[in-house]
């Protein structure tokens, strides 16, 4: 979505927590989906690295898109690092409570 079409918010810290709770949400969703398939066992081995690095790659790779391919958006160090925390929070989260 363009720059110019997303809500101004004054809140600085507010964006970094929708990329936080976000990224939650996909590692959380990943490692459910991993851990439901059956077709595929060898992603059963070592579920939370692959997952934190697919997320945390991903997170990044996003962040230069914008900065490559947008003309009003740009890359954001500090939303990267809320999408890897958030992965990371997510990939725990599912270690502990989802079996």
């Amino acid at each position: 979505m363009p720059g110019h079409h997303l809500p101004h918010v004054t809140i600085w810290e507010f964006d970094k927590v929708i990329h936080f709770g976000m990224y939650v949400m996909l590692a959380v969703l990943m490692f459910y989906g991993w851990q439901k398939q059956v077709s595929f066992p060898g992603l059963h081995s070592k579920t939370f690295l692959k997952i934190l690095l697919i997320t945390s790659a991903y997170g990044f790779a996003v962040e230069v898109m914008q900065e490559l391919f947008t003309s009003d958006r740009q890359f954001d160090l500090v939303d990267a690092l809320a999408n890897s925390t958030g992965a990371i929070v997510g990939c725990f989260f599912s270690a502990r409570f989802i079996k």
